[in-house]
């Protein structure tokens, strides 16, 4: 758990930094890209995690049980949004960005994961956290992400649904070959 958990610390802000360029670029939200790196909420949470880490000042009690509640309703607010956000019609007739989204998210980033293992001789416990860890569905917040900088929100929406739909199946079987 400490290894994917220093591993997805790692790699969440250079996701959010990655995908901020990508929506600036392509999106329709325009904008300069100190704008949406400014204005994003994910890469701002971060910085200010950090800063409270780094300088070891404690929250005030109110505000740290606040944000635990926000914490813990984050997750269920972005399915919420995503489900609202969703048209069943996309899932019924998958498009190729559709079905690119799912399969390079499900099947082959685990399989390229493995690979590296392989490579560098990552085994046991370890191995199959990094395999299972590129293997989950992407995270609901890229609904929002994608809505709030121009990207094609609808999309996001059916991808991350397909995802999280396919990966009932797909989770079980990446644990039983990475065991």
């Amino acid at each position: 758990m400490t290894l994917a958990a220093v591993a997805i610390a790692a790699l969440i802000p250079v996701l959010n930094v990655l995908c901020v360029l990508v929506l600036r670029r392509y999106g329709a939200g325009g904008g300069t890209l100190w704008r949406g790196l400014g204005t994003n909420p994910y890469i701002l949470g971060t910085i200010a995690g950090l800063l409270l880490n780094l300088t070891g000042l404690p929250l005030p009690r109110a505000l740290d049980l606040a944000l635990d509640i926000v914490g813990r309703c984050a997750l269920g607010a972005g399915l919420i949004l995503v489900g609202a956000g969703l048209r069943l019609g996309d899932l019924r007739r998958p498009d190729p960005a559709l079905v690119a989204g799912v399969l390079l998210r499900l099947v082959a980033a685990p399989a390229l994961g493995a690979g590296f293992a392989l490579l560098f001789g990552l085994s046991g416990s370890a191995a199959v956290i990094a395999i299972v860890c590129l293997g989950v569905p992407t995270a609901s917040a890229s609904y929002l992400l994608a809505r709030q900088m121009g990207g094609d929100a609808p999309l996001m929406a059916a991808i991350i649904t397909a995802q999280t739909l396919a990966s009932m199946l797909t989770l079980p079987l990446l644990v039983a070959l990475a065991s």
